[in-house]
């Protein structure tokens, strides 16, 4: 790939870049995998991470450098991919713990984006559907609010962000979760949780009820089934059913 197809973060070191966007240089902690782990569970991880990081899923923002930011930190996440999935990298990697930042680890797809969506098939409702009832209240769901509890030091707008299919509405639910972990000794009780105050709960809801509203109009008058891809194209997916795609 040019480096200009993919913009200006592939000129940086891929270590480096995992230092800035995921706070850590090895690549398996990125995916949050083992070094052990097989192709098929680095493939997974990488799917539900490229989820959670998406694009259309982080949003649009008035803010540029916010909006490249969103889109860098995607990138390094499918170039970390991109050589974890190849034996002759990977080895290489694990050997020395360096990366060959000359070596083209998109094997000719022009962009990230494009390479997210030749790896995974295209979301469906039924996808979406399947997922939501399978997904919320079950274990995954549990691991997944107390990493994101932890990730975000009890703030509940980052846990939001970072769980699958979380929005405003699931608030309650989820806070009840979390509840019930502090009570168990399971996760520590963080200030920012315990103490967040009732404007700021507001403003979240706010914002939320905000993008409602900027999604219904981007969306017109289509029909109910048409509403409903829209959604899936906006937020990436992030209601598939992982298990299908891997």
């Amino acid at each position: 790939i040019p480096h200009s197809d993919i913009s200006h973060d592939c000129t940086m070191s891929l270590l480096v870049s995992c230092q800035k966007y995921f706070a850590n240089r090895n690549l398996y902690a990125v995916l949050n995998v083992k070094k052990s782990s097989s192709t098929k569970e680095i493939k997974k991880a990488y799917h539900r991470l490229s989820l959670q990081f998406h694009p259309d899923k982080t949003g649009s923002t008035s803010n540029p450098e916010q909006e490249s930011y969103n889109t860098e930190r995607f990138q390094t996440l499918g170039r970390v991919y991109a050589l974890l999935s190849n034996d002759d990298r990977r080895k290489l990697y694990d050997d020395c713990g360096e990366v060959d930042d000359d070596v083209d680890l998109s094997d000719g797809v022009d962009d990230w984006l494009a390479y997210w969506r030749l790896l995974f098939p295209t979301v469906t409702t039924k996808d979406i559907e399947n997922f939501e009832i399978k997904y919320k209240n079950s274990e995954d769901e549990l691991l997944d609010i107390k990493a994101a509890y932890k990730a975000s030091v009890g703030d509940m707008g980052g846990v939001l962000d970072r769980v699958l299919c979380a929005s405003v509405e699931d608030e309650p639910r989820i806070r009840a979760i979390i509840d019930r972990c502090i009570a168990a000794g399971e996760i520590r009780s963080y200030d920012a949780y315990t103490n967040e105050s009732q404007r700021s709960k507001g403003a979240r809801l706010k914002r939320a009820q905000m993008e409602k509203r900027e999604w219904e109009q981007e969306i017109g008058e289509r029909g109910a089934a048409e509403e409903l891809v829209a959604r899936i194209q906006r937020n990436a997916g992030m209601r598939l059913f992982v298990g299908n795609s891997i």
